[in-house]
């Protein structure tokens, strides 16, 4: 999805609308939203488009966004979408998925469409214009590039009409790997899956969705990974199933794809595998929730704090060096109290720059940890910070050190702070 759209359905005008269940309470709005997506029902396009424009909450909106890009739109009901659709966002969500659909009909249906009103529908329109590389398409975009009322939307439809005069024309021939993926060895069928997810034709879903059900693990695997791969959000649904009901590989790499695929109700999918006894599944979940940015992640994944497996807490470890370090302090503070030195320097060093008065507490204590490689990292920390009440333990530190390499380090640490 193109940034503009993404500013479009995030744009909130007015007060939402009644007509939705839960409608004072933004997370049952949410609900109400995600059970619209989930339902499937073209009819929801309209009214999902609406709510997205009125909706003033952050996060029911994604749910409103995400549960629109989950509807089981066929590629006709997408062009009479664009054709006909009253919400301008519907249009536009229309015309930006048509560009995944390669062929003259969706050509013809998006270059009836360059005199859209909307600038946000034409928009999507150049861009899916672009993407498709048909040359039936270029004086439509060239005269869009000199014609369009608006400044920002000619540079955009000269830069798709780059993007279409260079278009490889080599690309993969998705009829032909569609054929190998249902009828051929066992190797052409993965080698077809992986190219239909680098082809970026979303008429290959369904077909990868069966393989993913029916076909021997090679297949299922290369399979979901393509999924992830195409972006489209009508597969979240089945993913979540093999989540929810699969095992080992298969199921860690629904969650890898959930995770790219980046919608909002797979959030609540993965925090509940954080009860489940694999502990790669509870790793990968955590791995998930951070690549996704999920909101409140801290929230979801401070349980984990207390996990039994260490590849689970270093998970978390490691994914609090990608959150803000501000908020993620506590859990850092916690984690300093881990069994594994490796954990505990760890997230010493993430407390790095940190100066409110617990984490100066939890480093200086850590200068009497157990372990030298702890002790060293909170050093390093400290004098970072400027911390003249870390002088002292660390001229003890000095004074009764023997390995030489150690002994330097905490040496650094105070000529730094002196």
């Amino acid at each position: 999805m193109s940034v503009p759209l993404l500013l479009l359905l995030g744009a909130a005008f007015a007060s939402p609308q009644p007509d939705l269940p839960g409608s004072e309470d933004p997370r049952l709005r949410a609900q109400a939203y995600r059970a619209l997506g989930d339902a499937g029902e073209a009819a929801s396009l309209e009214v999902l488009a609406r709510e997205i424009t009125h909706e003033q909450d952050p996060a029911a909106r994604a749910a409103a966004r995400d549960a629109m890009a989950r509807l089981q739109l066929s590629e006709a009901q997408l062009q009479e979408a664009l054709k006909t659709a009253e919400a301008p966002v519907a249009r536009a969500w229309a015309a930006h998925c048509l560009g995944r659909y390669p062929g003259p009909v969706t050509v013809h249906a998006l270059m009836e469409a360059v005199n859209d009103p909307e600038p946000s529908v034409r928009r999507e329109v150049y861009e899916s214009l672009g993407a498709l590389g048909d040359r039936a398409a270029l004086n439509a975009l060239m005269g869009a590039a000199s014609r369009d009322p608006s400044v920002a939307l000619r540079a955009v439809a000269e830069q798709a009409t780059r993007t279409l005069v260079g278009h490889d024309r080599q690309q993969s021939d998705v009829p032909t790997q569609l054929a190998l993926l249902q009828s051929g060895t066992a190797e052409q069928q993965a080698t077809a899956a992986a190219a239909l997810g680098r082809a970026g034709d979303w008429r290959a879903v369904q077909p990868l969705l069966y393989a993913v059900s029916t076909g021997p693990d090679p297949l299922a695997l290369a399979a979901l990974t393509a999924l992830g791969e195409l972006g489209d959000l009508r597969a979240v649904p089945a993913l979540a199933r093999q989540v929810e009901e699969g095992s080992g590989s298969t199921r860690y790499h629904a969650i890898a794809a959930l995770a790219k695929l980046g919608d909002e109700s797979s959030v609540e999918t993965l925090e509940d595998v954080f009860s489940d006894a694999d502990p790669l599944a509870r790793q990968f979940a955590a791995r998930a929730l951070f690549w996704m940015k999920a909101p409140d992640v801290l929230q979801r994944v401070a349980p984990l704090l207390k996990d039994p497996d260490e590849r689970v807490r270093t998970e978390l470890v490691l994914g609090l060096g990608s959150t803000d370090p501000g908020e993620r302090a506590p859990l850092l503070i916690q984690a300093m109290k881990d069994p594994s030195p490796f954990l505990r320097s760890e997230a010493a060093r993430l407390l790095e720059g940190q100066r409110d008065p617990e984490t100066t507490d939890a480093l200086l204590h850590a200068l009497e940890d157990r372990d030298p490689l702890v002790r060293i990292v909170a050093a390093q920390s400290l004098a970072a910070h400027g911390e003249a009440r870390a002088v002292a333990p660390l001229e003890k530190l000095v004074a009764r050190t023997r390995p030489d390499e150690e002994k330097a380090a905490y040496q650094r640490a105070l000529e730094q702070l002196q």
